[in-house]
Formats: structure tokens, sequence, C-alpha cells
């Protein structure tokens, strides 16, 4: 008599439907990991620990998270439900234990939406400050400045790009994917746009390119001032800051696992 196996799950399909596709899916993860840590923090890096080696500090962290991702890739296509870390822990390990984590990493992605909504605002500052000081508009500065240094008007928007964010979900993945689609594919052409630029400009001096948008000798009153000077006097590449650098990079990486957590609706897993 044959016996049988032990029940991982009570049915074979999870009752979803499978509508996303496999440029969604990859959307997703991208979206969820090109956020604060490179946006922000990446730009941080050589302030925050003077000397490190910010490409070294990625190639490091990617390192670390490599093997994370290599078997989050294998637990998705064996076991493609949705739920990520709750369906692998409980059913490999213990229900009690996978339950715990999920509810652990469920907190954890609310801090730091919030977090990332948070200084997601002032980028918006950033972009009506270089438009004004391009285009000489005082209103684009002035909500510039609003942008990036009023709390209350910080706080007000992030809470409603949260909440912008949650009416997107509640109206399921089809009109979620469509809009993570679109904003990842803006991001590309504007990424591309922008390494293409920085390109065509390189050989103009730093200086000059920095003056230009924020004003004749902007860029020599910062690199002159004393307390600048006394700072960052002989500060070179160490290992030290750069390993210091490697728990922002790794932080950054975090988010590739997004995919999982919907794959019970993903066509092909």
């Amino acid at each position: 008599m044959v016996q049988e196996g032990p029940i991982v799950f009570t049915r074979r399909a999870s009752g979803l439907v499978r509508e996303v596709g496999i440029f969604s899916a990859i959307a997703v993860g991208l979206a969820h990991t090109i956020g604060g840590g490179i946006n922000n923090y990446m730009v941080q890096m050589p302030y925050t620990a003077p000397g490190s080696n910010v490409p070294i500090a990625f190639v490091l962290g990617a390192v670390v998270v490599i093997f994370t991702a290599v078997a989050y890739s294998m637990l998705g296509v064996a076991m493609p439900r949705t739920g990520g870390d709750y369906i692998y822990i409980s059913r490999a390990i213990n229900p009690i234990l996978g339950f715990i984590t999920s509810w652990g990493f469920w907190l954890t992605e609310l801090l730091s939406i919030g977090i990332v909504a948070y200084i997601d605002i002032p980028f918006f500052g950033t972009a009506f400050r270089i438009y004004g000081s391009a285009s000489g508009s005082e209103s684009a500065l002035s909500i510039s400045t609003t942008l990036s240094e009023n709390e209350a008007v910080i706080v007000s928007l992030a809470l409603l790009l949260c909440m912008f964010s949650a009416i997107v979900l509640i109206l399921g993945s089809r009109i979620y994917t469509l809009i993570i689609n679109l904003a990842v594919f803006a991001g590309v052409i504007g990424s591309v746009a922008m390494v293409g630029y920085f390109l065509i400009r390189t050989g103009q001096p730093y200086n000059e390119l920095w003056n230009s948008v924020y004003g004749a000798g902007s860029y020599e009153k910062i690199r002159n001032n004393p307390d600048a000077v006394a700072a960052w006097s002989g500060v070179t590449h160490n290992m030290g800051a750069t390993l210091q650098a490697r728990i922002v990079a790794v932080w950054a990486y975090i988010g590739f696992t997004a995919a999982a957590y919907i794959g019970g609706e993903v066509k092909n897993p």
C-alpha cells in the first residue's frame, strides 16, 4: 500500500487569479528595492562614513544578500503561493514560527514604508529647487523650501502618499501592477536620461556645473567653509569606513523578496 506524503497545502489551488506577468513580478521587486537605501542613504554614505568606497560597499553588500535571494527564488518556485515568509517557514519548519516571523516582517514593512514616504517628499523639494534655480522662478524656490523644511507639510504629504498606496492595493493586483510597471518604466527612462546627460557633461569642471545650477560662487563658498575644510581634509578611502557603509548597502538591497509575497498571483512562477 502506497503511503501518502505529508500534506503541505490542503488545496491544490489558492483561489487567487494568476494575472501577474514576468515583467510585473520583476517590477514589484525593483520598485520595492530601489528606494530610500539607494536614492537617499547611498548619497549620504561619504558623509556618514567618511573614507568609504561606495561601489565596493555595494559589492560587499551584494555578496551577503545574494545567498538569501537565491534561497527565496528556489522557495518561490517550489511553493508558488502568496504569503512569502509565512508559507516557507510554516510549511518547512513550524506554523507558529511562520506566523510570528510574518507578523514581524509586516510590522517592519509598516515602519520602512513610512520612512521611505517621509524621505520621498524632500526629493520633490529638490526638483523644485533645481527648476527654480535654473529658471529663476521664485515660486518654485518657495515651494522647494516648503517641501524640504516644513515638517508639518512633509509629514502630511507622506501620510497622503501612504494612503494613496493603500487605496491602490485595495483596488487589486491588476491596478497595482499597472501603476508599478508605469513607475518603474518612468524611473528607468529618467535614470538613462540622467546618466546620458552626465556622460555628455563629463568634460566640464564640476565646480562650473554646480555653480550653473546653484548660483555663481556657491561651490567655492561651500568648499572653502572652515568647518568643511577641517572636517574633510586628508580623508582617504579605507576598508573600515567601507564596511560601515556596507550596512546601508545591505539595507538598500532589502525588498528583493517582494515578488515572493504574490507568488500565488504570478502566471508562470
